[in-house]
């Protein structure tokens, strides 16, 4: 049930990037002549002000179905400025209100076309002329401004009028721009970019189920996890360099291609880190091996445990004789609550002597328990590992 749960957690994540990402969220509206728009409300925050302790900042989506499909974004200043402009991806516009703005397009050609336009830069200016605009994006057959700031519900008809207009202009240019072009470019990573951020999630999910699985629910015991971990980095370097040509030859030399490289490192680039050395751990447990050889571990120590609710008695091998347990159980069963909630928990640590480990805790059963001494030896079944890593299971000696 846990691993259904995180699974679906991922799931709802991964389906919520993607609707944010693409403008799914939008719903359809209609303004006084008839004509259709996107919009979406999210409440993200109460904000305090000095006017009104309930005032909160809103976030509005507001946006047009274009007839064609385009991606480019105006949005404020950010590190990849740098590497947008050295592919000739991005472009200031310090001649606008607004000097910290940034042009993104997904193809140079693009952003040429739309920046030398006087009408599309004066509408992009009339837009972010309102303190509240965040971000203008273009993804697809949708365009749309997102605003961000307190009492937009007051000012939403002035903000619904004005920028509406200006997105008609950049709309109509964006389609004359399509129309005019003679070449049909028929790809564009834009596509492609969700997918990708899909797959980084996935590897990021995987790791931590796998990391989950190895805290909770995992018994095997491998005997010098040192060994796997030269392979592990090997592996890692070798994943990451193949799946970054992969983002080079799937997304080209675009704006996506950065905006992948980000996601890789944020997201991917963690994902694999967990998934090398646990890949290699699990496959060495899982693959077909040869079978087990017994091998005799030293009992250094015996421990067990009764319990019922808060009170708890932790006794050595000594004190946990079959007599002592039984008076100790009578003493539980005298508490109303402890008749039918008494737990008990037995376990040994041994030392492998032909390995250079500290000892190890192993949970046992009562009659193993009651069998074993301290000083004696331990019956180990170890594996020799699918990589040639021994490990044993903990549930074999129970």
């Amino acid at each position: 049930m846990a691993l259904l749960f995180y699974i679906s957690v991922f799931v709802s994540i991964l389906v919520l990037r993607y609707r944010i990402a693409t403008g799914k969220r939008l719903s359809v509206k209609s303004d006084e002549k008839g004509r259709s728009y996107y919009e979406g409300t999210n409440i993200v925050e109460a904000v305090k002000s000095p006017h009104s302790k309930n005032r909160r900042r809103s976030v509005i989506d507001l946006g047009l179905d274009m007839g064609c499909s385009a991606y480019f974004r105006i949005r404020r200043k950010t590190l990849m400025l740098r590497f947008l402009q050295h592919f000739g991806l991005a472009q200031e516009l310090s001649d606008i209100v607004s000097k910290d703005l940034v042009f993104i397009a997904d193809h140079p050609d693009d952003l040429h076309d739309l920046t030398l336009n006087s009408e599309v830069m004066h509408a992009v200016e009339k837009i972010f002329s309102f303190p509240e605009t965040e971000r203008l994006i273009c993804f697809g057959s949708k365009i749309w401004v997102k605003l961000r700031g307190i009492g937009l519900e007051e000012s939403r008809e002035k903000l619904h009028e004005s920028i509406l207009r200006n997105l008609w202009e950049i709309k109509r240019a964006v389609e004359e721009n399509a129309a005019r072009r003679s070449e049909n470019r028929r790809f564009s990573g834009a596509r492609r970019l969700p997918w990708i951020m899909a797959a980084h999630l996935a590897m990021l999910g995987c790791g931590v189920l796998l990391v989950l699985k190895l805290i909770t629910y995992d018994t095997s015991f491998l005997i010098d996890p040192g060994s796997l971990k030269g392979a592990s980095l090997l592996l890692m370097m070798v994943w990451s360099v193949l799946w970054l040509v992969l983002l080079h030859v799937l997304l080209k030399r675009t704006m996506w291609t950065i905006l992948a490289l980000a996601d890789f490192f944020a997201i991917g680039f963690t994902g694999i880190l967990f998934l090398s050395f646990l890949g290699l751990y699990n496959a060495n447990i899982y693959l077909p091996q040869a079978a087990p050889l017994p091998h005799g571990a030293v009992i250094a120590e015996k421990r067990c445990t009764i319990s019922c609710y808060a009170t708890e008695h932790h006794l050595s091998g000594e004190e946990c004789g079959p007599e002592d347990r039984r008076r100790i159980i009578i003493e539980l069963r005298k508490k109303s609550r402890c008749i039918n909630q008494i737990e008990h928990e037995y376990s040994i640590t041994v030392v492998l002597r032909e390995y250079d480990l500290p000892p190890v805790r192993i949970k046992i059963g009562q009659e193993e328990f009651d069998r074993a001494e301290e000083g004696g030896i331990w019956e180990i079944p170890v594996y020799p590992g699918a990589l040639g890593r021994p490990w044993f299971d903990r549930a074999d000696m129970r």
